[in-house]
């Protein structure tokens, strides 16, 4: 059976109360990527989402064997999306068409069968068993934190996480809407464009040589 590896990226993390996809990528066992990501209103937190990738999304998954991490998540988040996923005897979403597939793995449940007392979160599983780093994961975390002050500035509305989650992780599509933010255009386009390869936080920088209010 072929294998799909399948992630979703969220506006928070409290999907029952409004949270829902930016992003959805999936990697099947030849190595190919697929990849759907919306800008993100900033007032309201709703991504705008083009029927034809929910319908491309759907014809990705279909008929293969889904692998997660955490699948109650994204199963949960691919709900909110409107993709039912059928297996089986049951479905995601009961009062939709569902999307039949192959079989559903958990690498969270996995990685308590193999120690149940390590972590699991899924960049130390990648790690620890694939030799994958995460060298990248501050530098993003960084992104993530300067767009939070440019968005606070510009009176968006910044995720609230609960208890046990640090709020940057819900502002992950935030750099690319204050990149793209029209705060961000003439007269500091020029600007903008020399630091375009720092990043966010290279952009806010040059907002703020030209205006130092702005933030």
């Amino acid at each position: 059976m072929d294998h799909l590896a399948v992630d979703t990226e969220t506006t928070g993390v409290d999907l029952f109360h409004a949270a829902v996809p930016f992003a959805v990528s999936a990697c099947d066992e030849t190595g190919k990527t697929w990849f759907w990501e919306w800008k993100v209103n900033p007032q309201t937190r709703k991504p705008k989402v083009p029927k034809k990738d929910l319908e491309e999304i759907k014809d990705v998954l279909a008929g293969k064997v889904l692998v997660f991490h955490n699948a109650k998540f994204d199963l949960r988040a691919l709900a909110n999306l409107g993709i039912s996923i059928g297996w089986d005897t049951w479905t995601t979403l009961l009062n939709k068409p569902a999307i039949e597939i192959a079989g559903l793995e958990d690498t969270l449940l996995a990685s308590h069968v193999c120690d149940s007392n390590e972590p699991h979160g899924l960049k130390y599983l990648a790690e620890e068993y694939l030799g994958i780093m995460d060298s990248d994961q501050e530098e993003l975390l960084e992104e993530v934190r300067s767009a939070r002050r440019f968005a606070k500035a510009q009176g968006w509305v910044l995720g609230q996480a609960k208890s046990n989650t640090s709020s940057v992780h819900c502002d992950y599509w935030m750099p690319r809407a204050a990149f793209d933010s029209d705060v961000l255009d003439a007269p500091l386009e020029d600007v903008r464009r020399s630091h375009a390869a720092k990043g966010i936080s290279g952009a806010i920088q040059a907002a703020e040589t030209i205006n130092p209010h702005l933030i």
